[in-house]
């Protein structure tokens, strides 16, 4: 089995669990984008954001990798998710600064530098450190949440990663005004921009 294959049956088995907790409540959010928000991540963070998701994930002749689904852009939405812990938050961002400082120690460089072979080994170091492995593993979910969103909340670029996967989405689809950004988990209760 090839790696880009067993990354699409992790997605499919192991990411049912965690979209219920990211994907279902209501928040305030910025719309996804690939642009990155300097309120958020610095230049630095957002160049190793970005190298760290394709090295993950990488596009392919066939598949799309994390860039094509916008998973930046997914991240930069989920670290405002104001439910989420904020320590939760500070270690995913804090982990591209460890990951830099990781390929620094190994390589003398920043991790986006680096070239693909030397990427790999770094990942491959990092994942063998206590943080690094929880870290990665985030990273991942993160990406998955991407690849398999339906495409109104901002990932997902044209249903690509359900295209890859040969998905067809459930019915009803979300539509605009009626998300979960629309809707309180307290019965539906419609809310304002002002109650959070």
């Amino acid at each position: 089995m090839n790696r880009r294959r067993f990354i699409s049956l992790s997605a499919l088995i192991g990411i049912g669990a965690g979209l219920p907790l990211h994907s279902c409540l209501l928040d305030k959010r910025p719309e996804v984008t690939a642009e990155r928000d300097p309120n958020l991540l610095s230049e630095k963070e957002w160049e190793t954001l970005i190298a760290v998701q394709e090295s993950l994930f990488p596009h392919e002749e066939d598949a799309p990798g994390a860039s094509d689904i916008n998973a930046a852009g997914y991240f930069q939405w989920f670290i405002t998710d104001p439910y989420i812990d904020p320590a939760e938050i500070k270690f995913k961002i804090k982990g591209l600064s460890r990951l830099n400082e990781e390929s620094i120690k190994l390589y003398k460089d920043d991790f986006p530098n680096l070239s693909e072979i030397d990427q790999e080994a770094v990942l491959n170091s990092v994942s063998k450190i206590s943080w690094g492995k929880s870290w990665m593993s985030t990273m991942l979910l993160l990406i998955f949440e991407a690849l398999l969103t339906d495409p109104i909340y901002g990932a997902n670029t044209d249903e690509k990663g359900w295209k890859w996967l040969d998905y067809t989405p459930g019915i009803p689809r979300p539509e605009k005004g009626k998300t979960y950004r629309d809707y309180t988990l307290n019965k539906g209760t419609k809310i304002s921009s002002n109650d959070v």
